[in-house]
């Protein structure tokens, strides 16, 4: 039966007509055509695309690891950006810059801020499979507190004693009240069973420090080295025992270069997926926008020019640094190196920051004023078109066996020199604002070195005129090392070495207290009275930029307290994807 069927079928087609044939070919076409595209319809209505397991994310750092441990990690960028993703703290931030439990189930802080306790997960696992304890948490504390081991973090742990309540609870206790106390626990927790027994001389040394054991969303996988010892790329791989959400990504390859030029042909060549730091206005040019996405974060940092009124007769005077701010043009400044994405400074502190009042005096570009500013200051244009302020000082001198009272001309220039790090952006804003400021009348001379240099040779000495450089603060910001009188010398870092008994007061208060509002107040009056007092010129304060391939899904990071903080949703993300069943 079925033969008949097919014979008369084709019978059937032998009866008709060539351009009958064409016409049910045609027909038949369009409809299984049809039948695609409602079948395409139907499916795409009734599923969604969701994230799904895979991928691989490669990024380039500039520099090397050195020490992949929380302990030492605060001295290198790149072991900062590693220790990130391998380790975890007792707290963390979240895509908007709060601080959330992470190993920590919870927490709270006595009503005086002197007492924080927490109480640990019981779920979180050390890559080798060995429960995160409370004694993991104590063994890190103590690295940390010890000058045997040297850790940067040392001194924001001086005075902090922690003491074990029971199996899953920690309480650490402070000499005195200190608020933002709670942003130094999202420092990684160590392994007590894989560090207990390397002696401190060692610490530096240990296997470990390139071959890490953490408890983060990623683990070590392997890393590959050039023949000089070098370490050229670190690989890792997803943590399947993370005790949160499981990261999408299968593997991360963090892949180190010693310099730009390396780093921008590996980027031209689209052998990474991501890159962020100094050198991003170069490469953005060398990676195709149809690839890239960027990501603004904002960071409080605050970069500005700092006045030691010491060294610098000229700078001392108030006329002198109020002209000098009027004459800068912040706004053009900004977004000739970073287009929209920094915010125009005229305080200490960035919107980005608790407390941030916007209830400063704000002294825009204005050329015209800052030159009526010094004429009215007695700064007189001189035959060289630069300002000089000449003043008749009188002293007594001894001819013979009587005194007499001379009368002396002192004529000073409107001249000093202005300090900073060789990174291309900063020696940009140097000779901006040099071009800017001899356009009234100052005669400014550029001084570059390198970060190393400028920081143990003329900053800790304080062997400079004005320095244009770089301040970090926290997001719950303690400013008191910066702008506290006791901070004037150093390992202080009042650079303008600025005092003022009202600034002193707010800054003791403000780290004491626990109220918010209270708080709010004392660090608003402190810029308030930093702005209209011009220790300093502030100018921006520049955003993270963070570029990726587009492949690269739902990074939501909008604020970040370092860096590294750049990973803090790195969970999230996804490079796969499925479709499911709404």
């Amino acid at each position: 039966m079925r033969f008949l069927t097919r014979q008369l079928i084709r019978e059937c087609f032998r009866l008709l007509a060539p351009w009958e044939r064409a016409i049910f070919y045609f027909a038949a076409i369009v409809a299984i055509c049809s039948g695609l595209v409602l079948a395409i319809i139907f499916t795409a209505t009734h599923t969604t695309r969701v994230a799904d397991f895979g991928g691989s994310y490669t990024e380039i750092i500039l520099g090397s690891p050195r020490f992949i441990n929380p302990v030492l990690a605060p001295a290198n960028d790149a072991d900062r950006d590693l220790v990130k993703l391998l380790y975890s703290g007792l707290m963390r931030y979240d895509d908007k810059g709060n601080l959330v439990p992470d190993l920590a189930e919870s927490y709270s802080v006595a009503t005086d801020a002197k007492m924080f306790i927490f109480k640990l997960r019981q779920d979180a696992l050390w890559h080798d499979g060995e429960p995160v304890g409370v004694d993991d948490v104590l063994f890190t504390i103590r690295l940390l507190q010890s000058y045997d081991y040297q850790s940067p973090l040392r001194f924001a742990w001086q005075g902090v004693r922690a003491e074990k309540l029971d199996d899953t609870t920690i309480a650490m206790t402070l000499q005195g009240p200190y608020e933002p106390f709670l942003a130094q626990t999202v420092v990684g927790i160590m392994p007590r069973h894989i560090w207990q027994d390397v002696q401190p001389q060692a610490f530096a040394l240990s296997d470990y420090n390139l071959y890490p054991v953490g408890s983060g969303p990623f683990a070590f996988a392997n890393l590959e080295r050039r023949g000089d010892g070098t370490v050229t790329s670190l690989h890792l791989k997803r943590n399947n025992i993370f005790y949160r959400q499981k990261p999408w990504l299968e593997k991360i390859t963090i892949t180190f270069s010693e310099s730009r030029e390396e780093a921008l042909a590996m980027v031209s060549k689209n052998q990474v997926d991501g890159f962020a730091g100094d050198f991003t206005t170069e490469m953005t040019q060398m990676m195709p926008s149809a690839h890239r996405q960027t990501i603004a974060m904002r960071f409080p940092r605050v970069f500005g020019v700092f006045f030691n009124q010491i060294q610098s007769p000229a700078l001392a005077q108030k006329a002198v640094r109020e002209a000098l701010h009027y004459a800068i043009d912040r706004q053009t400044l900004a977004n000739e190196l970073y287009g929209e994405d920094a915010e125009v400074l005229y305080g200490p502190l960035p919107s980005s920051v608790f407390a941030f009042t916007d209830e400063i005096t704000k002294r825009q570009y204005d050329p015209q004023k800052a030159a009526a500013l010094l004429e009215n200051a007695g700064w007189k244009i001189g035959g060289d078109g630069m300002r000089v302020f000449t003043e008749k000082k009188k002293e007594e001198q001894t001819v013979g066996s009587k005194k007499i009272t001379v009368e002396t001309v002192v004529t000073t220039t409107l001249e000093f020199s202005l300090l900073t790090a060789n990174v291309p952006e900063l020696e940009k804003v140097a000779e901006r604002l040099k071009t800017q400021w001899e356009q009234i009348g100052a005669r400014v001379t550029v001084e570059v070195a390198g970060v190393a240099d400028i920081q143990g040779e003329r900053i800790r000495p304080r062997l400079f005129d004005a320095v244009l450089f770089g301040q970090v603060y926290g997001l719950d910001p303690d400013p008191y090392a910066f702008w506290h009188s006791s901070q004037r010398r150093d390992p202080g870092l009042n650079l303008a070495q600025y005092h003022n008994p009202k600034v002193d007061r707010a800054l003791e208060d403000a780290r004491q207290l626990t109220d918010p509002e209270t708080r709010k107040r004392l660090l608003a009056d402190f810029q308030k009275i930093v702005a209209d007092d011009m220790p300093a010129l502030f100018l921006f304060s520049p955003h993270y930029q963070y570029h990726l391939s587009g492949s690269i899904h739902n990074v939501q990071t909008s604020v970040i307290a370092n860096p590294s903080e750049r990973f803090g949703n790195i969970t999230s993300w996804y490079m796969k994807t499925k479709r499911v069943w709404k």
